[in-house]
């Protein structure tokens, strides 16, 4: 008996230290302050366990330096305790003044829980006296969607001047299962536009799928040992990611438009010598001498059947029930080509499924494995293959080239890169770390803050000023340049997305990995991919 009311008498104190601790950090006990007359807010909607993302936010000070417009130089960051605050209930914020504004820029980050998600924060925040300015987030397509259809939903009844604009910074999808409910018609009956969820207000800094692709493949055309012989390439989607889905459908888009172009090429040559120079992707494979019928250049006859995986739940190394299936299916389809012929495989899905895929791939067929393509877009990091790649890209298991995106220059030396060749990266090994996150993020406080602070556009609201916005020689302006987002709020090609190839340290040869960056040059009207850089990799994951 003693022995049970001890029990009880825990369970007891156990249950009032619950009720206290509901009563005193339930999420409506975070606070949402009020704005002051000075302030102007942006607010910042993101998981949680984005800590390191955050530091990036405030680190990104460090390029504003650099700018070549004198007035965003002047631009500064206002840290205090409530920054990097102790208690992680708490709302972290610093401020971005200038010396010749009185208006500060706030920008808070609100963090998403299972108990505090896109709409709890949104309601919380439009119903105050006055609403933030700019709502930024959408790391990813899925919090994206949460993210517009929570403004959607919530700002129905406010007149246009009243609504936010919001900022998503690399959610890339462009078409997503998914419609609001009484809010919208889908594009099809099963999808709807991200863009179109909260229209007119909407603009993406990353970019989307289809700028991806676009550029990813004219890398693919641009260089003959990646082209896939016929029967030569494949395509794997897991079916749970509405990012895989998307990627994957806009690859398969790109190549047929290239098909169908292909076709046409020598009418429109033979025709018209400035219209073939018109027609987009002309010049970026005739420039490569790929000229004729691109199908055949490409090696590929015919787009092949997109492979669908049902799930993408597993564990870090072996891979699921429905993987093994389609293992199965890529192996047996490409034993069908040429022995020695090159093989593509374009992966739509997050990094620890494709990981777990390609180590199986490998394990069951290393003939196969070895040297093929993979195209994995932006999932797949360059820290992976680069930095980290001893732990996460052991050549020994996964000896592929592997084609991918980054929204930004990952070896940006202003952002403090160095390569692993460098002295000073053996005692600062975290400087050989991609700068694309930290870069990007520049490149959006920097918008944001002139679109709220310059004398010259706070009068002109921002979304006017965001469409204004230029890039020119790497950088944002408001005077020259090309158009930096289309009709739509997408970031165009051609202002500074990088392309990146891995050719591991294979059969005793040093590898490498290649960089482009997509420019616009005079005379020619699509940017065509230039080189950025080339870093050496050694065999073992070291220096």
């Amino acid at each position: 008996m003693e022995k049970a009311g001890r029990l009880l008498g825990i369970s007891l104190f156990l249950f009032l230290v619950y009720g206290v601790f509901r009563l005193y950090f339930q999420p409506d006990a975070l606070e949402v302050k009020e704005l002051k007359s000075d302030e102007v807010e942006i607010a910042w909607l993101h998981g949680a366990s984005g800590s390191s993302d955050w530091e990036n936010l405030v680190r990104s000070e460090c390029l504003f330096g650099l700018h070549s417009n004198p007035w965003v130089r002047k631009l500064s960051f206002v840290t205090d305790s409530g920054t990097f605050p102790q208690q992680s209930a708490s709302i972290p914020s610093f401020q971005i003044v200038h010396p010749e504004s009185t208006t500060r820029v706030v920008l808070k980050w609100y963090k998403i829980t299972s108990e505090t998600g896109h709409d709890y924060w949104i309601k919380k925040l439009l119903g105050r006296k006055r609403g933030p300015s700019i709502i930024l987030g959408g790391s990813t397509s899925s919090d994206a969607m949460a993210l517009a259809g929570a403004l959607a939903e919530h700002t129905v009844s406010m007149a246009d001047i009243q609504k936010p604009v919001l900022i998503f910074t690399t959610a890339s999808a462009n078409m997503l299962p998914y419609n609001p409910p009484g809010l919208l018609i889908p594009a099809t009956p099963e999808q709807i536009s991200l863009m179109n969820i909260y229209p007119g207000r909407t603009f993406r800094f990353g970019f989307d799928n289809r700028t991806m692709c676009d550029d990813l493949i004219q890398v693919l055309w641009g260089r003959r040992e990646l082209r896939p012989h016929q029967n030569g390439m494949q395509m794997v989607v897991w079916e749970d990611d509405a990012y895989a889905r998307d990627f994957v459908g806009e690859f398969w888009q790109s190549m047929a438009r290239r098909f169908a172009f292909g076709k046409a090429q020598p009418w429109f040559l033979f025709h018209d010598h400035y219209l073939a120079r018109v027609v987009p992707f002309l010049l970026s494979v005739s420039g490569n001498g790929a000229g004729g019928d691109l199908s055949e250049n490409f090696g590929v006859q015919n787009l092949p059947t997109t492979q669908i995986i049902d799930s993408s739940v597993g564990t870090r190394n072996q891979p699921n029930r429905f993987e093994s299936s389609i293992l199965r299916f890529l192996i047996a389809d490409f034993e069908k080509g040429p022995p020695g012929g090159q093989r593509l495989l374009v992966l739509g899905g997050q990094a620890g499924p494709s990981r777990r895929v390609l180590r199986e791939f490998n394990t069951l067929r290393p003939d196969l494995a070895h040297g093929m393509v993979v195209v994995a877009g932006d999932s797949l990091s360059m820290d992976m293959f680069y930095r980290d790649r001893g732990v996460n890209w052991p050549v020994s298991e996964l000896p592929y080239r592997v084609l991918f995106f980054n929204h930004a220059d990952p070896v940006s030396m202003e952002a403090g890169f160095l390569p692993l060749t460098d002295t000073q990266a053996e005692s600062q090994p975290f400087r050989s770390g991609s700068t694309d996150e930290l870069v990007l993020d520049s490149q959006i406080l920097q918008s944001l803050a002139m679109a709220l602070l310059h004398p010259d556009q706070v009068n002109n609201g921002t979304v006017e000023v965001l469409r204004s916005l230029r890039w020119n020689e790497n950088s944002l302006s408001f005077e020259k340049g090309s158009t930096f987002f289309d009709i739509h709020g997408n970031r165009r090609s051609g202002t500074g997305e990088c392309v990146g190839l891995l050719t591991p340290p294979l059969d005793g040869k040093i590898g490498q990995i290649d960089l482009w960056t997509m420019r616009y040059q005079q005379n020619v009207p699509e940017p065509v991919m230039v080189p950025l850089k080339s870093l050496p990799l050694m065999a073992g994951g070291g220096r």
